[in-house]
């Protein structure tokens, strides 16, 4: 007897394919759907550089046709070389959208997508096991799309602990008025929307923009992976969501420094609660930020830091993240002293063996070792030092 559980799990990737290949897709969709019987089903699918966005429907379709027993769902549209912009925009007529009603119900615990003008909501019931969402927009989004989008979503997910929200400026702009048309009259005859609250949610990826309209009291990580027009204005929204949610927010990952022009606005961000700090592409600011220190010698910014993640540091860099690293290990021990780990992504190529050994899960060859220490370049002496003293590092 054939077991449906072998059927329900299916991922697809594909990469310019031909109208033959889709439905040949949409038809092995289907087969494994239909011997999959009740079982909740695991679906990713991710198409990149198709021109003519229609040809998706069969497929798409098709999983509509089981939507009742979506479990873990994923749908990625890769969009084309911009060139096609028209065209796509032409393709995308009324014919292709599709209604979801049930979307899982309460089957559903993760779904991604970034095309949500295919579909039209109509969902009513709660999606009580629902933890992950994540809506990215294409560049063909448009506000009201950004609006009913997660207008349909978030108040039928209570328990969500995951929520990703990422699109271009028009998208992150409307995504901040998602509420906006719910009004309530205040005392001066002003608009006036609460913010939403999403009691369980612990990750948060988005612009500070839409933090206005979120309340959060459970977030541990915020992912700030977008950052436009006023720098100061989206400080302010996340001191003020800070102050309104008091979370126990300890985690803040930034994607892109570089996109912050002024020193006070990235300072915003640095709130000392945070003791894990993630940055993409750091510049000298953060280091000359994260390097002062008051009278007392506590460090004035992240006074309690205990992990620091750097991704694509640049080399002309090297001496100042040392003088960083070996001033919150060597220099604050004792009661200063917080920083346990530090990870480096794709930086400082290459990173000395002695390092690497370090975190090598096999016997230590000590006489290996010890040749390795007098390999070591002069520029990473101070930070092999902070590593032999006991400071963890982790390379990627």
């Amino acid at each position: 007897m054939m077991d449906p559980t072998l059927w329900s799990s299916l991922y697809i990737h594909l990469q310019r394919p031909s109208t033959k290949l889709l439905r040949q897709v949409a038809y092995f969709a289907e087969v494994c759907f239909a011997r999959s019987k009740d079982i909740p089903l695991t679906f990713a699918i991710s198409i990149s550089n198709l021109f003519e966005t229609s040809r998706m429907q069969p497929l798409i379709l098709a999983l509509i046709a089981h939507e009742a027993r979506w479990s873990r769902i994923a749908i990625n549209f890769i969009r084309p070389n911009s060139l096609y912009f028209p065209k796509i925009m032409a393709d995308m007529g009324v014919g292709n959208i599709v209604h979801l009603k049930t979307a899982g119900a309460d089957h559903l615990k993760e779904f991604h997508f970034n095309f949500p003008q295919w579909f039209i909501y109509s969902m009513t019931l709660p999606f009580r096991h629902l933890e992950t969402l994540r809506i990215a927009s294409s560049d063909f989004m448009v506000r009201d799309v950004a609006e009913s989008t997660l207008k349909s979503w978030l108040p039928l997910s209570p328990n969500l602990t995951e929520l990703e929200v990422e699109g271009q400026d028009h998208f992150i702009v409307s995504v901040s008025q998602i509420l906006q048309r719910d009004f309530r009259q205040g005392k001066e005859g002003t608009s006036y929307t609460p913010p939403f609250l999403l009691p369980k949610l612990r990750i948060l990826i988005a612009s500070p923009h839409l933090l206005s309209n979120l309340t959060c009291p459970a977030l541990e990580k915020y992912v700030l992976n977008y950052q436009a027009g006023d720098f100061m204005h989206g400080a302010h929204d996340f001191l003020a969501f800070v102050e309104r949610s008091t979370p126990p927010l300890h985690t803040l990952h930034v994607r892109d420094w570089c996109s912050f022009s002024d020193l006070e606005a990235l300072r915003g961000y640095l709130i000392p609660s945070i003791t894990s700090l993630a940055i993409i592409r750091p510049g000298e600011e953060l280091i000359d930020i994260l390097s002062r220190r008051s009278e007392g010698g506590v460090f004035s910014v992240l006074p309690g830091l205990e992990h620091i993640e750097l991704h694509n540091f640049e080399e002309a860099y090297f001496k100042d993240i040392s003088k960083l690293l070996v001033s919150r290990w060597k220099d604050a021990a004792g009661a200063h002293r917080s920083l346990k780990s530090v990870k480096l992504v794709q930086c400082f190529d290459p990173i000395p063996r002695f390092l690497t050994m370090l975190r090598s899960a096999e016997p230590i060859d000590y006489d290996e070792m010890t040749l390795a220490v007098q390999r070591i370049p002069d520029k990473w002496r101070e930070i092999t030092r902070c590593a032999a003293d006991g400071l963890q590092f982790f390379f990627d």
